[in-house]
């Protein structure tokens, strides 16, 4: 695991969950280890100072963000017992704010009229935009989490998926709804090289 902060989460029972969920399965474009994602996502929760709380929380997201994975894990781990409370919250609420924006809000389009619907560059239209919530726990996983995409996007992805254009835009949507400039979207990506 990356960094000596995150053996502060190992013992907790989140973590263990998401390490036995993820076991040694790979990520089938990019060929990085799933939990790989967890751990790059602590260190960027560390450098922003977020609660052990959500630290906690962000170990579990993966685990009931998606509607099939939650399903399987209430069924797997009954009624969660073992996980604290709070961090469930969290996590549901993560599930919510990122759920409710994916993307798929960001989409190639043909059509050159004006709507509702926000035009970004031309072909491309973004329906609505990312909403964080007023959570601070939750807006330090959603940072961890658009921060660690973006970089896998970047250094993985870019220029070779389908959709790489519409997934930098979506990027972009989220890192300036959580005020992440540029300057400390490129310290957090240095301080998970680093790590």
């Amino acid at each position: 695991m990356k960094g000596n902060f995150a053996a502060a989460v190992r013992g907790y029972p989140e973590y263990r969950a998401i390490a036995e969920f993820y076991g040694v399965a790979i990520a089938e474009r990019s060929r990085v280890p799933l939990i790989n994602h967890i751990h790059e996502g602590l260190v960027v929760m560390d450098k922003i100072n977020a609660s052990l709380h959500s630290m906690r929380a962000w170990c579990l997201h993966p685990l009931f963000q998606a509607d099939k994975d939650l399903a399987q894990t209430a069924q797997r781990l009954g009624p969660f017992w073992e996980f604290d409370p709070h961090c469930i919250l969290l996590a549901m609420e993560y599930r919510y704010r990122a759920n409710a924006w994916l993307s798929d809000k960001v989409t190639k389009s043909i059509w050159q009229g004006q709507s509702a619907v926000e035009r970004v560059h031309p072909n491309v239209q973004v329906s609505g935009l990312p909403t964080p919530g007023d959570l601070e726990e939750v807006w330090h996983m959603l940072i961890a989490d658009k921060v660690q995409n973006c970089k896998d996007f970047l250094t993985h992805h870019k220029g070779k998926h389908a959709r790489s254009y519409e997934l930098e835009i979506y990027f972009g949507h989220w890192l300036k709804a959580l005020d992440v400039d540029e300057d400390e979207f490129n310290a957090l990506c240095t301080a998970i090289d680093a790590a």
